[in-house]
C-alpha cells in the first residue's frame, strides 16, 4: 500500500512540477537555470522531478537557452541600448554558458550596431548635461563614464565621443 501511495504522490508532484513549469513558460521565456531556480524554490523536495521536467521541456523545444539568449540580447541591445559587456554580464547572471553568450552576441550585435547605440545614448545624455549647464570640460568625462557604465567597450568610446562633441 505504501508503494501505491508513494507512486500516487510522485505522479501528483510530477504533474504539479510540469504544470507549474508550463505556467511560468506561458508568461515569458526563461533560461534553463532560471526556470530551475524557480521550480526548486517551489518544489525543494522534488529535485529529481524538476530535472526530469526541465529535460523534457528542452527536448520538446519549449525551453531553450539559445532562444532565451537571443531574445535577451535583442531586447537589451535594441530597446535598452546596452553595451556588450553589460549584456554578457546579464546573461551570466541568468546562468547562460559564457561561450554561448559570446557566440550569440557576436552574431546578433555587430560593432556597427554597438556604435549606433552608443551614439544614441551619448546624444541623449549630452542634451541632459547641457540642460544642467555642465561645464564643457566635464562633458566628455561624464559621457565616457556614462557609456562605460552602460557596458560599452572602452576602446570604442573615443570615436563616439569625438562625433558627439564635435557638434
Amino acid at each position: 500500500m505504501k508503494n501505491n501511495n508513494s507512486d500516487f504522490l510522485n505522479q501528483t508532484n510530477r504533474g504539479s512540477v510540469h504544470e507549474t513549469a508550463l505556467r511560468f513558460l506561458s508568461r515569458r521565456e526563461y533560461s534553463v537555470a532560471g526556470l530551475r531556480e524557480k521550480l526548486v524554490t517551489k518544489f525543494p523536495e522534488d529535485l529529481e522531478e524538476v530535472e526530469a521536467v526541465l529535460k523534457a521541456l528542452q527536448q520538446k523545444g519549449w525551453l531553450s537557452d539559445e532562444r532565451f539568449t537571443e531574445l535577451l540580447i535583442r531586447e537589451k541591445a535594441e530597446i535598452s541600448h546596452w553595451g556588450p559587456r553589460k549584456i554578457l554580464m546579464k546573461l551570466r547572471e541568468k546562468g547562460i554558458d559564457p561561450a554561448l553568450a559570446e557566440e550569440q552576441l557576436a552574431k546578433l550585435y555587430s560593432e556597427e550596431d554597438q556604435q549606433k547605440a552608443a551614439l544614441i545614448l551619448a546624444e541623449e545624455k549630452r542634451k541632459k548635461l547641457r540642460a544642467q549647464k555642465t561645464p564643457a570640460g566635464k562633458e566628455r568625462e561624464k559621457l565616457f563614464s556614462f557609456l562605460a557604465q552602460r557596458g560599452f567597450e572602452i576602446g570604442s568610446l573615443n570615436a563616439v565621443l569625438d562625433e558627439v562633441l564635435k557638434s
